[in-house]
Order: structure tokens, then C-alpha cells, then sequence
């Protein structure tokens, strides 16, 4: 080469490098500018939200006081009679757990020593109890009675109930009858309290907040466990604290100080439920001196995954341009050696080869989002959702403001709507839990488990009973039980089925599947909306894989989520759901106006097993054909006869791939093999021209050294611009 082309050329190569460099540069920074924007922004609604949420509770939590104040300013005034009192005790709002009072020694007869009516929340029903006739609360063992009656009106510390047999959370206040202290009485006459258990609390929680992402709890002034969804931690009493060692995490230990002291607080630890990197948010609950604390799952962080994985793509294939092009910068300063020549084209090569590692962990971890029309993430959507198919007005569940920046619903009018709406709705709460899922073949799965259904006495007495899997080709359900308690029915069914599935394999082996097992109700003419039954489930947020068992099992894949979605499904057939009358029709239900029911389960390969199994055997083919190709001018034609024998195989090889993919397109890892089969007739051609003595100079050059030179990085280039294609 001349020399002044060659410093031409070298100058070509590092202005282009140059320019690589910013490209790469650039589309890193922007990559880190979109993935931060998304983090800051997901923070801070977090943190808002945490302390909306703590501010919420604690205006439910605070509704204790008025209830027990105004009680106990009434006892002050005059003396009630016992069904005076015990009236006024049983109008506790349907959000009080318990409501009571709890008289001192022969205070409110000198006849009876203790007299504490208590009108609590039992087995579903509100029932009225004397603690004093279940045991001696003034003993002194008592700190619910005593602590009230020395140290005055206040939030105590949760503690187990004797009489309600639950962890509760309580407001006391102590009053004096009418003359008692104008007679010199130091001691007050008794205690009103008004309490929450921690299954009240943990159904404001779900209620109001509990939804698809994360988890929350709340934790008592000392650090000890309330609420959480995993009830064995309130039950045993362990602390923030006690976490943190169990976890070893010292930032958790840090945050559990800050909040107990009242701060506001955010951390990053592996949660105690599945051990994830999660973040932590706690909010003081100003009332009580609590800590509402929300646990998000940094893999449930709402990336645009398309857009990440696009632009991480970019930014690997520029990566990648500017590498080679600094290779052959680097080659221009020793391209008469063949060692420099051999080192070159390695490195090439495995520049490419990590290229195309780097895309495929990429692809896998941000694998295209599937788009749902409505997905169930939490009470609250459902409610509003549900009530735009019962024919009346959306209602809203935080109201607008008013002029004054005011608005009419609290918290607890939410929490009586919401309640109530659950109670009496014409639409069913359907559960489901999955036991077993097997693939049956590439567009079929087969399911084994149980599905239930509640049915409210007074709401659903004409409704039939049951359900219909309308993607079923055979199926097996079998009642299991029946019972009826509390004025509503529940009903759950054993189900075997083999359900179609729409499924694609463009992306194979990167094709994360989403299996859709979408359910409707038996009355076809009622247009009834099934509601996924969210009480059933500890956690709604899709990585704790709600309605799947942990024995759950699908061979060759990775089950990483599920969730309940509303599906829109436009039938091209009313079902003969329609009336005629004299002159047409004047009646029809059209399915196709409610949403069906889907229970999704998102499944990824295992790709070490794939991968194994289909990568493994081109490897070695690809091995072969360039160690024959290598040898190719010492054998002569004899190497044709190998070339043919590495043909066939490939042949083979992609015949048994073909079974396993029902698509007729050609999928991503179809275009190996398309690569294999080019090479191989590339390197017959050349291996012929070179014994044929054919005047190419770059053929006859040191017995076709450029051919051998440029084998792996051109296949690996292949393959990189074709995994760039399927995968972006």
C-alpha cells in the first residue's frame, strides 16, 4: 500500500473512530438521562404518596378520638343507664373495630364491682360483651385500663386483646361521673376506649393503597411490627430492628432510628418477603407517633422497557463500530505481519462475539411490554372500574376540590364506600390458584388448580352459579365445596383444562411468553362482570405471583409475574342473546360491551437450556467448517467432501429446530442457521477457486489468508446486524 494512501486511509479511520467515540458518548449519556428521569421521578411519587397514604390513615386512626371523647364527655354530664350506654356503644361506625367502656370498682354501682360493656367486631358480626364478667381488668395487669386511668387520655401501644382474642391498636380516655370530682374523687370513674385491630388496619391498607407495586407496613413507636403481610412478624412482636440484623443490612437499621424518631425516611435494603432490592419509604403517622413504611420492589420500577432496550442497543452497536474501526486503525500500522493480521481478526472477533452477548442480556431483561387495556392494581381501580358497568355514574375516589381547595370525601367515607359497594354489587369476586402449567404444544397449554366464586345472598339470589373458560378446547371442573356463612356463598371448583393460547415466536429464544386464561360468568345474558377476588391474596404486585403456587412448575421456563387484566374482546356473534318482537329485534345482550376477566401469568425461557440445546450444535458446525477451511489447501478436494458432511449436519440440525417453532416466519435464531448455510457455500466456492489456480489475488494470497481472516468476523457481523433486527 502506498504510503500516502495508507496515512490517508489512517486519518479516514481516526476522524471515524473520533466520531464513534461522541456517537457512543452521547447515546450512553441519553441512555442514563432517560433511565434517571424515570428512577427521580418514581422516587418522588413514591414519597408523595407514602405520605399521602400515612396522612390518610391517620385520619382513619384518628377517628378514634371523636368517638371516645364525645362518649366520655357525655358520661361527665349525666349518668346513662346501661342501655343508655350500651345503645350508644353499638352506633360505632362500621370503620371501629371495637367500642367501649370500662368502668372502675363499684364506680357505677356501688352493688357491682366491675361493669366494662365492649361492642366489637367478632367473626364478621358485631356482638356486645361485659369484659367485666370475662376478667378482672382493674388488677393492675391490665395497662389498656390502668395506663388510661393514671397517665390520661392517649394512644397506647398495640397489644394482643384479651377479650377480642386480635392484635389491637387503641385510644383511651378517662372520665369522671357527674359530682365525682367536684367531691374531691382523684381517681376517674372509668375509661372509654375505641380501638382498631391490626385486620382492620391491614384492610384500609389494601384498600385504599395495596395495588401493584410493593407492599406496606406500619410500624409501632418502639419499632415493633403492626401491620404487614406477613401477619407471623406483628404476631411475635419483631422489630424494624430485628429485621435489619436478620438482613444485615446496617441502612435498614439507620432508616428504622430515623423513622421511630419521626423523620421521614428512604433506603435502599433487600426486602424480608422475597429478598429483592427494593427501596423503602416511612411516613410518621402524627396522631399515634407511628411509621407507615411502603416497600417498592426496584424490578417493578416503570421503565419504558422498549425504550430502554432500544436505546441500549445503540448504544452497543456504536460501541461496537467504533471497536472495529479502531482494530483497523490499529492493523494499518502492521498489516504486512501475519501475526498482526491473526491478533486483528481475534480481536475483532471477540468484540463481536461479546457484542452479541451484550444484546442478548439486553433482550432478556428488557423484554417488550405487553399492552392491556385495563390492569387490576388495586381495590380502588377495580370499584371505579366496576361501577362503569353498573349503569350509573363513575364516583370518583378522591373528589375534586372545591373553590376553597376543599373536598367532601375523607378517607373514611372511601373506605365505607368501598366496603359497602364490595358487599352488594351485582358482579362476582372469582378467584383462582394454579397448582401445575404444562405446555402441550407450542400453542396450547394445560392448567390444574381451583377457582372460586362469592355469591351475596341478597344480591345474587337469581344469578346461576359457575363460570365458562371460553379458550377451553376440553376441560374438567368439579365442585369441591359449598358453604354459606355471613350471608354470602362461596364456591370453589377443582380445574383441569387445556386452554389455546395466541402466542408468537418472532424473538425465539427471547419470546417472553404471556399466557391468558381469561374467564367469563355461566349467565351468558346478563352481561356480569367477574371481579378478581383481591382479599384472597396477600400481595396484588405481579412479582409476588398472586394465584400461583410456589410449586408451580413450567419446564424450560421461568414463571417471573402474574396479575389480574380486564381484556376487550369485539365477538363477531350476539350468541343468540336477543329477542325478537312483531317487526324485529328489541332486545339484545352484546357481549362485547364488558371486558372479560384474564388471569396472565408472564412466563421467560430458561435460555441456558435453549441455548444449550440449539446454540451448542452451530457452534461445533461452525468450528468445523472453518478448520476445514483452514486445512482446505493441504487436503484439496477431499476437504469438499468434509464441507458436505458439515452441510448435512447443519441440515439436520435445523430440521429438528423447525419442529419445535410452529411460526411459518423465519425466527430470530432460524437466521443462524441461514448464516451457517451461507458460510458453507462461501468457503466451497473459495476453497474451489483457490484449487482451481483461479489469478484472484486476495484467493491465491498466502494460500487464501484473507478468506480466513475475515471468516469470523464477517459471520459474527452477520449475526450481529441480524440480532439487531429481531431484537430491537
Amino acid at each position: 500500500m502506498p504510503e500516502i494512501t495508507r496515512r490517508h486511509l489512517q486519518l479516514t479511520l481516526t476522524l471515524c473512530a473520533s466520531l464513534g467515540l461522541v456517537c457512543t458518548s452521547y447515546l450512553l449519556y441519553r441512555h442514563n438521562q432517560i433511565h434517571n428521569a424515570v428512577l427521580v421521578r418514581t422516587q418522588h411519587e413514591a414519597a408523595v404518596e407514602t405520605k399521602e397514604a400515612a396522612t390518610k390513615l391517620d385520619e382513619v386512626i384518628a377517628s378514634l378520638i371523636p368517638a371516645a371523647q364525645n362518649l366520655a364527655d357525655e358520661l361527665g354530664k349525666k349518668k346513662l343507664s346501661k342501655k343508655e350506654i350500651e345503645r350508644r356503644l353499638r352506633a360505632k361506625p362500621v370503620e371501629l373495630y371495637g367500642f367501649g367502656v370500662a368502668f372502675a370498682p363499684y364506680q357505677y354501682t356501688g352493688e357491682q364491682e366491675l361493669y366494662a360493656p365492649y361492642y366489637l367486631e367478632l367473626e364478621g358480626e358485631n356482638q356486645l360483651l361485659d369484659v367485666g364478667l370475662e376478667y378482672e381488668y382493674a388488677t393492675g395487669k391490665d395497662s389498656w385500663f390502668n395506663t388510661a386511668m393514671v397517665s390520661g387520655a392517649q394512644f397506647l401501644e398495640p397489644y394482643r386483646g384479651r377479650a377480642s382474642q386480635a392484635t389491637i391498636a387503641e385510644y383511651v380516655v378517662p372520665f369522671y361521673l357527674p359530682g365525682t370530682k367536684e367531691a374531691g374523687q382523684k381517681k376517674p370513674s372509668g375509661v372509654v376506649f375505641a380501638n382498631q385491630s391490626v385486620g382492620h388496619l391491614n384492610h384500609i391498607l389494601s384498600t385504599l393503597y395495596s395495588g401493584a407495586t410493593g407492599y406496606w407496613f406500619i410500624l409501632a413507636r418502639n419499632g415493633s411490627v403492626i401491620a404487614h403481610p406477613n401477619k407471623a412478624l406483628a404476631d411475635k412482636g419483631v422489630t424494624i430492628f430485628d429485621l435489619a440484623k436478620q438482613l444485615s443490612s446496617s441502612a435498614l437499621h439507620e432508616a428504622g432510628q430515623d423513622a421511630i424518631a419521626g423523620k421521614s425516611v428512604m433506603t435502599n435494603y433487600r426486602n424480608e418477603l422475597s429478598g429483592s432490592p427494593s427501596y423503602l419509604f416511612g411516613e410518621p403517622i402524627q396522631t399515634t407517633g407511628w411509621v407507615l413504611c411502603r416497600v417498592f420492589d426496584k424490578s417493578e420500577l416503570p421503565f419504558e422497557k422498549d425504550e430502554l432496550r432500544r436505546s441500549l442497543m445503540l448504544v452497543i452497536a456504536s460501541t461496537l463500530l467504533t471497536a472495529l474501526l479502531l482494530i483497523l486503525l490499529g492493523l494499518t500500522y502492521a498489516y504486512t505481519r501475519s501475526t498482526a493480521l491473526w491478533m486483528a481478526s481475534s480481536a475483532a472477533s471477540f468484540m463481536l462475539a461479546a457484542g452479541i452477548g451484550s444484546l442478548w442480556y439486553v433482550a432478556q431483561n428488557y423484554a417488550p411490554s405487553s399492552k392491556h387495556v385495563q390492569q387490576v392494581r388495586g381495590k380502588d381501580e377495580l370499584y371505579q372500574l366496576a361501577q362503569q358497568y353498573d349503569g350509573g355514574d363513575l364516583v370518583p375516589l378522591v373528589a375534586e376540590p372545591d373553590k376553597k381547595g376543599t373536598t367532601d370525601k375523607t378517607a373514611v367515607d372511601q373506605l365505607r364506600e368501598i366496603t359497602t359497594y364490595y358487599s352488594t354489587t351485582r358482579h362476582v369476586p372469582t378467584g383462582i390458584f394454579l397448582t401445575d402449567l404444562q405446555f402441550l404444544n407450542p400453542s396450547q397449554i394445560s392448567i390444574v388448580g381451583y377457582i372460586w366464586q362469592r355469591y351475596v345472598d341478597k344480591t345474587h339470589q337469581q344469578t346461576t352459579r359457575g363460570f365458562v373458560l371460553p379458550q377451553a378446547i376440553n376441560s374438567n371442573i368439579k365442585e369441591l365445596y359449598r358453604k354459606s356463612e355471613g350471608g354470602t356463598e362461596t364456591i370453589l371448583w377443582s380445574v383441569e383444562a387445556t386452554i389455546n393460547q395466541c402466542l408468537h415466536y418472532r424473538t425465539y429464544p427471547f419470546d417472553s411468553k404471556l399466557l391468558e386464561i381469561e374467564m367469563w360468568h355461566a349467565d351468558f345474558d346478563q352481561n356480569i362482570l367477574l371481579l378478581p377476588d383481591l382479599d384472597s391474596y396477600r400481595l396484588l404486585n405481579p412479582r409476588s405471583k398472586p394465584g400461583l403456587s410456589d410449586e408451580a412448575y413450567l419446564e424450560g421456563w421461568r414463571m417471573t409475574d402474574s396479575s389480574f387484566d380486564y381484556l376487550e374482546r369485539h365477538h363477531r356473534a350476539l350468541f343468540g342473546m336477543y329477542n325478537r318482537g312483531l317487526f324485529g329485534i328489541y332486545r339484545q345482550v352484546v357481549k362485547s360491551d364488558i371486558p372479560n376477566l384474564s388471569f396472565n401469568i408472564r412466563a421467560e425461557r430458561r435460555l441456558a437450556e435453549t441455548l444449550f440445546a440449539d446454540l451448542l450444535p452451530l457452534i461445533v458446525v461452525a468450528l468445523l467448517l472453518f478448520a476445514t477451511f483452514v486445512a482446505s489447501g493441504e487436503w484439496g478436494y477431499a476437504s469438499l467432501g468434509a464441507m458436505a458432511s458439515v452441510f448435512f449436519g447443519t441440515v439436520f440440525s435445523h430440521m429438528r429446530f423447525r419442529e419445535k417453532i410452529p411460526a411459518y416466519a423465519v425466527v430470530y435464531f432460524e437466521t443462524f442457521f441461514f448464516a451457517v448455510y451461507t458460510a458453507i457455500f462461501i468457503v466451497v466456492i473459495l476453497a474451489t477457486l483457490y484449487q482451481l489456480g483461479t489469478r484472484i489475488w486476495f484467493i491465491q494470497y498466502r494460500k487464501n489468508l484473507i478468506s480466513r481472516l475475515l471468516y469470523w468476523p464477517i459471520l459474527l457481523l452477520t449475526l450481529v446486524i441480524s440480532t439487531i433486527y429481531y431484537l430491537y
